[in-house]
């Protein structure tokens, strides 16, 4: 080979070792990074950066849900200001700014002069710019559309045209299930948060009061004030419960210019903030709006023309002319809410592709004599709404759907007296005795993994489900830990003690019942008894948290974070 040709291929090897010695200590350096970010949590973004990736992530849960949720055509909702019993006086949310530091008073020109200025139509985002603290209360009654708007608020404040980098993130959770005795409003957010976006736990450096300390993530965004709480469901929390929430909502919002926008019915707010025989309260430097009911005509005329082909629009004429010529008849009155609507489109319009033959209901059943009043219509709407939704199943399958639909509603309003069904705790739906006797069971056995002697294994089994049984009957979920507990390890001394002696009784069947009782108490003492405790008092510790939907939520929550 000539020299020349010899170089260059020297040359080029090296330069190939170069570039795979470049890509060996880039992919360390990367590797290096992950584990620093994803075991140790370090990570050198500000906390206004990971709000603007948390709001990306927001956005994009928010527009899928939006599209679930929505017809094909939204409804048209309107509002009016708030009574001013249930708000604060407008001329005191502009003095109240006043004293925030920092408030930019550029944004004076576009504060409404007056309450009136906010009613409007569709766009929240609107209103909510418009008052001076950006502290904004949404009232309205069951169905008229409050949740539906929130999430349209939520991506509307997400936009790019409203949406500046650093600026506060809108979080969107309900309060249906929040205990305000027991729980500041931040640490529910701050649970939420951890729960539902990935990377939320991380332990970041904090400022509490000055001083500087560890906290997670989603803990410094709150601290910062980068999160604007969006709260439904207010009025879904127990009436004890509701006047300590809007304290506790006070106590987050401070001194500080901290936004806020709170979901209610009327009447549940007013008994809040208004009690007969209580303390009044106020949510601090709050405007109002409260939702007005749709017209059914415009109701009726949205769900005609959102009908698929002429055929299925002629459907409507019936009612649409009853509806029209009177608006006190009972349909008219029940159809003046996006949630009623939603499901008359459901049981009575064809989806694409869809047969009209397929769908059973027709709209002029709600003019019959047996819909008395508003409330048959409405009771008949959600009756038919199940079955609609699932029509397109065979009748086995659509029956499975409907049990289990209603296990998990008996079980929510039944068992547990809540409205919300968090993903987290559907598990707590099961029977929480398995689990405390599978856990008592594994335990006894490997308590007896050592001793290997068959006996001992069968007697610590035996008292680890006596114990696990006899704790869960005795004391139950509901009670306090430590009464469980004690249950449980009652029922392992119990049931060794009751399991040494009936092995003694058998082995008794041979020369002599004495010599074989008292080896068998002695087996026990060796092993049975302390494995009888061990797994009774796992098996009750296993029954009382799977029984306790609290502790089983924080269990998932510290799952969650070591997944993250």
């Amino acid at each position: 080979m000539a020299p020349g040709k010899a170089d260059d291929s020297g040359a080029a090897s090296r330069r190939v070792d170069q570039r795979a010695r470049a890509r060996w200590f880039s992919g360390i350096l990367q590797a290096g990074g992950d584990i620093s970010v994803n075991v140790f949590g370090w990570d050198r973004r500000t906390p206004a950066a990971w709000a603007d990736a948390l709001a990306a992530e927001i956005a994009k849960h928010w527009q899928r849900e939006y599209r679930l949720r929505l017809l094909g055509h939204p409804l048209s909702v309107r509002w009016r200001p708030a009574d001013p019993e249930l708000v604060q006086p407008w001329d005191s949310l502009a003095a109240l700014v006043g004293t925030w530091p920092g408030r930019p008073d550029d944004l004076k020109g576009r504060w409404a002069a007056a309450p009136e200025e906010l009613a409007g139509e569709n766009r929240l985002v609107d209103v909510l710019r418009r008052i001076p603290t950006r502290r904004l209360i949404v009232l309205g009654e069951p169905g008229t559309g409050k949740t539906i708007l929130l999430v349209r608020l939520v991506l509307d404040l997400l936009s790019d045209a409203e949406r500046t980098a650093g600026a506060p993130v809108p979080f969107l959770t309900s309060l249906s299930s929040w205990d305000p005795v027991q729980q500041e409003l931040d640490d529910l957010l701050e649970q939420r948060l951890i729960v539902d976006f990935k990377g939320l736990h991380r332990r970041v450096a904090g400022g509490v009061h000055g001083r500087r300390r560890r906290c997670t993530l989603a803990r410094a965004l709150l601290q910062e004030h980068l999160v604007l709480p969006v709260l439904d469901g207010l009025d879904e929390l127990p009436e004890h419960l509701r006047g300590m929430a809007v304290n506790r909502i006070n106590e987050a919002l401070g001194a500080g210019g901290r936004g806020l926008v709170l979901a209610s019915r009327s009447a549940q707010l007013r008994a809040a903030l208004r009690p007969p025989d209580g303390i009044e309260v106020e949510v601090a430097g709050a405007a109002g709006v409260e939702l007005l009911p749709v017209p059914a005509v415009e109701v009726v005329d949205h769900l005609r023309y959102g009908a698929m082909g002429p055929a299925a629009r002629a459907r409507w004429e019936e009612l649409a002319a009853r509806v029209g010529a009177d608006p006190t008849a009972p349909a008219a009155v029940a159809l003046t809410t996006p949630l009623m609507a939603r499901m008359a489109d459901v049981i009575y319009n064809p989806r694409q592709g869809e047969l009209l033959s397929s769908v059973r209901h027709t709209p002029a059943e709600l003019l019959a004599r047996k819909f008395a009043t508003p409330d048959d219509v409405r009771n008949h709407l959600l009756d038919a709404f199940v079955p609609a939704a699932y029509r397109y199943l065979a009748p086995e399958a659509l029956r499975r759907r409907v049990r289990w639909l209603r296990f998990l509603a008996r079980d929510l309003h039944m068992r547990r007296n809540v409205t919300e069904l968090d993903w987290w705790r559907l598990g707590d739906a099961g029977p929480a005795l398995l689990p405390g006797l599978l856990v008592g069971g594994l335990a006894a056995v490997l308590g007896f993994y050592g001793l290997r002697i068959p006996a001992s294994a069968g007697i610590g089994l035996m008292a680890a489900v006596g114990g696990g049984l006899l704790g869960r009957r005795l004391f139950g979920a509901g009670s306090s830990m430590a009464r469980a507990l004690g249950g449980g390890l009652i029922g392992g001394v119990a049931g060794t003690v009751v399991a040494m002696l009936t092995f003694g009784a058998v082995q008794g069947t041979g020369p002599s019942l004495t010599g074989a009782l008292a080896a068998c108490i002695t087996v026990g003492s060796m092993g049975g008894f302390r494995a009888g405790l061990l797994g009774a008092f796992a098996g009750g510790f296993a029954a009382v948290l799977t029984g306790r939907p609290e502790v089983t939520a924080l269990l998932r929550l510290s799952a969650r974070c070591r997944r993250c």
